[in-house]
């Protein structure tokens, strides 16, 4: 299984989200995801968001990270930095909310003059759940993710 960030339109409203975003991390794996609103042309960071649910699928194996955001609106921005604890380059993702949905951005990881391109410990996944089917790969997953973070 790989890493998703999977959005939904509650009442079917364009340009309004609801987001779950799913980490497949390894044992040595951590992520911090921070979020960013645009307010007079710049980007207001906010803190780090503490994952809804971080729990291993198997001991000493790969563990799923689960966060969940509300009232996302276009211009609402990601930064996903996921880190190894033996390895210094990271991995930075960036996503930013649109009117049709989101973008994704790999950013490439430079410390110093050592350019390493882009990190990829663990690849993420748009997903428009609106657009998916019942009995596709994912549909039965992400349905049990959106009920869970709504009677959170």
């Amino acid at each position: 299984m790989s890493s998703f960030f999977a959005y939904t339109r509650p009442r079917g409203i364009q340009g309004n989200y609801r987001v779950v975003i799913l980490l497949d991390l390894a044992e040595t794996e951590y992520a911090e995801i921070y979020t960013a609103v645009l307010s007079e042309k710049r980007y207001i960071p906010k803190e780090p968001t503490l994952p809804l649910q971080d729990f291993q699928k198997q001991p000493g194996k790969r563990r799923w990270q689960i966060s969940e955001y509300t009232r996302v609106v276009p211009h609402n921005l990601f930064n996903i930095s996921i880190k190894d604890r033996d390895v210094v380059p990271s991995q930075t993702t960036i996503i930013t909310a649109t009117t049709e949905g989101f973008t994704l951005e790999n950013r490439r990881v430079q410390i110093y003059d050592v350019d390493y391109g882009v990190i990829i410990f663990s690849a993420i996944e748009l997903i428009d759940y609106d657009k998916i089917k019942a009995g596709d790969y994912a549909y039965d997953l992400l349905h049990q993710l959106f009920n869970l973070s709504l009677n959170s």
